[in-house]
């Protein structure tokens, strides 16, 4: 089992990673190509505020490998969002991080895929950001390297690949080539079933937190997770798409 996160805006300051980015090649010339954008080129970009846009436009002026060898922090411990609120990685102890390490992915627009413990300097770029690469969307430039990396190199064939990540950043991954398990969050309100998107991240905090504890074997082992008052709902799931809902 392999489980897939968005990324967060928020970022904090981690502990140094362990490893290297697959595609950290990648990532250099993408951060290169920023390199070259203004203030106003940027803004415009990144719909950021001036204050978030020079900061941006200086990460992105000292952007290097050597930097990044130097001080980039581990991902999953830089990552503060609500997904990672709720997820507390910190809670965790060497050995389930080891399982963090070996079974969860982070889907993102400059870095493509880390793993959680792969070194990784402050940045922002979403994956929606409307930038060019090889004259491409982020999206589409990073759908066929994810895919192939992980259905070729990183995952055993017909691994299941629970989707924690938000429509924005699962859009990245090609479902032809993969075992993807698409997991929803919503809220029973007035007889309907909403999906309410603080509530949606913060459950899937809950729930990339639910499998570093019981290590899950198989999907089934995810159907009895009730963190937050969800509760699976097997009349309205499939093997491939799981429905939790909760009384709002």
């Amino acid at each position: 089992m392999f489980v897939l996160l968005s990324p967060a805006k928020k970022l904090q300051q981690g502990p140094i990673g362990t490893t290297i980015p697959h595609f950290l090649e990648e990532s250099l010339a993408i951060a290169d190509k920023l390199k070259t954008f203004s203030h106003s080129e940027l803004h415009q970009l990144l719909h950021t505020s001036q204050k978030i846009t020079e900061q941006n436009i200086q990460r992105y002026q000292s952007f290097s490998k050597a930097q990044l060898m130097h001080e980039g922090s581990a991902a999953i411990m830089t990552y503060a969002g609500d997904v990672y609120r709720y997820f507390n990685p910190q809670q965790f102890d060497a050995s389930e991080q080891e399982y963090i390490q070996s079974h969860f992915g982070i889907i993102t627009g400059l870095y493509g895929l880390l793993r959680p413990f792969d070194k990784m300097l402050p940045y922002r770029l979403e994956m929606k950001n409307k930038l060019l690469i090889d004259n491409t969307l982020l999206t589409h430039y990073w759908h066929q390297r994810l895919a192939q990396y992980l259905s070729q190199e990183r995952l055993a064939p017909n691994t299941p690949v629970i989707m924690l990540a938000s429509n924005e950043y699962s859009a990245a991954i090609d479902n032809q080539t993969l075992n993807i398990i698409q997991v929803d969050f919503k809220e029973r309100r007035d007889n309907t079933l909403k999906t309410i998107a603080v509530n949606a991240k913060r459950a899937r905090g809950m729930m990339a937190a639910y499998i570093v504890k019981t290590k899950p074997q198989c999907i089934q082992d995810l159907h009895g997770f009730d963190d937050g008052g969800y509760r699976f709902v097997p009349d309205q799931s499939t093997y491939s798409h799981l429905l939790f809902v909760r009384d709002a």
